[in-house]
């Protein structure tokens, strides 16, 4: 149970950035821990190399240590010795590593190891003395015991037994102190090397029988099939839970077309109604401005038949000698007043209807006056300041009033005249 927890737990913690997570390198250590008890040292070093991803801080720097010492002694385990020696040399350029710390000495030690296995003894023997000399005085029994145990094999390969027996010795001493079952495996078969050298063969017989019995008593515990079954179990909800994943993933993504096919559907759709709407409504307004147009055209035909008939009356008086007619022509001429005020406000709908620039710029001057106003409007159809006089009912003095008052309030040249500050307006 606990080792899918371990692979369950590699799981999650693929699923989080290294820099982030605190624990990185204590997690991994300690999956790949197992995987060592149970002696996969290839697994092991790969989630030890895993442990390496994140950057080292004063928080985990043991873990760091820890992670490059396992890959030393996982390498020492599959006899790749350069390799652990690499590691165990890059454990003593951990940062905030003191050099008078327990594990500065086991580092040594287990470069010691190295040299031991490649048979260079006296480089070793320092390194592994210091190693156990520091154990003890930290009192790791451990340490202290598995240095004791490498010395007392590096004497017996040297056929120094003496000083081979009184190390085994030593390891005797604090064996059971140290409280590891591993390090009897190792206790039992260099005793049983050291004894079989010195040819007392029945104590190295012993010693053999006790290594079987150690190898029972630690191994059975690790048992390769009960690992590759946890794998199997993990891998199999792992991959559960990705094909559940992937069909909720695959769920979600029909749904998100058709929201997404709904969605563009529904803004095609709004966009031809929109587009529809705007024609008609542009086609509606086009009719009723098209109608105002024809309306403003029809009343200022009116007016300007209307200035027609008052035209002919003036024809008319000149040619009459008699003084009577005169007189009711020109009673009948006051009494057609073109423009009457009901007259201009619907002149000024219509013009505004058929000339909305000019008429937005007249009425944009500052300060104008209504009559400013109709003598601009009525300038624009090029009509003289007699003809605007006989439209508005007044006379013409008071048209040129008007315009010398307009053009001294825009402080205009006293030569410049209405229709040419018409023009201006036009452009």
């Amino acid at each position: 149970m606990a080792f899918e927890y371990y692979l369950k737990a590699d799981y999650l913690l693929q699923q989080l950035d290294p820099e982030t997570f605190p624990f990185w390198k204590q997690h991994y250590n300690d999956i790949a821990r197992a995987f060592y008890d149970f002696r996969d040292y290839h697994t092991a070093i790969t989630y030890l190399k895993k442990s390496q991803r994140s950057s080292i801080k004063k928080l985990n720097w043991k873990s760091h240590w820890t992670a490059l010492n396992s890959l030393g002694l996982s390498y020492l385990e599959i006899d790749r010795t350069d390799s652990a020696m690499y590691y165990f040399k890059k454990s003593l350029e951990t940062p905030f590593l003191p050099n008078d710390d327990l594990r500065y000495f086991i580092a040594r030690g287990n470069m010691g190891r190295v040299y031991h296995l490649q048979n260079k003894h006296e480089a070793a023997i320092p390194l592994i003395n210091n190693k156990m000399i520091n154990a003890l005085e930290y009192e790791d029994y451990g340490v202290a015991t598995s240095a004791a145990i490498d010395l007392s094999s590096i004497y017996t390969a040297l056929d120094d037994f003496t000083t081979a027996e009184s190390y085994f010795k030593r390891a005797e001493k604090h064996i059971k102190q140290a409280g590891w079952e591993k390090l009897y495996i190792d206790y039992y078969k260099t005793g049983e090397k050291l004894f079989y050298k010195k040819k007392q063969f029945e104590l190295a017989h012993q010693y053999q029988d006790s290594l079987y019995m150690a190898y029972r008593t630690v191994y059975d515990k690790y048992d390769v099939l009960f690992l590759l079954r946890a794998q199997q179990k993990v891998d199999r909800q792992i991959l559960d839970a990705e094909t559940e994943k992937n069909k909720r993933h695959k769920k979600w993504s029909t749904v998100k077309f058709l929201l997404l096919f709904g969605l563009i559907l529904m803004i095609v759709l709004t966009s031809v109604l929109v587009n529809l709407y705007n024609r008609r409504k542009h086609n509606i307004d086009q009719q009723q401005k098209d109608q105002e147009i024809r309306k403003a055209h029809v009343a200022l035909k009116s007016l300007n038949e209307r200035m027609s008939d008052k035209d002919l009356l003036i024809e008319q008086w000149k040619s009459l000698n008699s003084i009577k007619e005169k007189a009711r022509i020109i009673e009948e001429l006051q009494q057609k007043k073109i423009l009457t005020l009901d007259d201009w406000i619907d002149f000024k709908k219509n013009f505004e209807s058929i000339y909305p620039d000019y008429f937005t710029k007249v009425m944009a001057i500052d300060k104008i006056t209504p009559s400013e106003a109709r003598l601009l409007f009525l300038s624009k159809f090029d009509l003289s300041s007699s003809e605007i006089a006989v439209l508005l009912g007044v006379s013409p003095q008071t048209v040129r009033i008007t315009w010398h008052r307009f053009k001294k309030k825009q402080r205009l040249a006293k030569d410049y005249t209405v229709h040419k500050y018409v023009k201006t307006l036009n452009k």
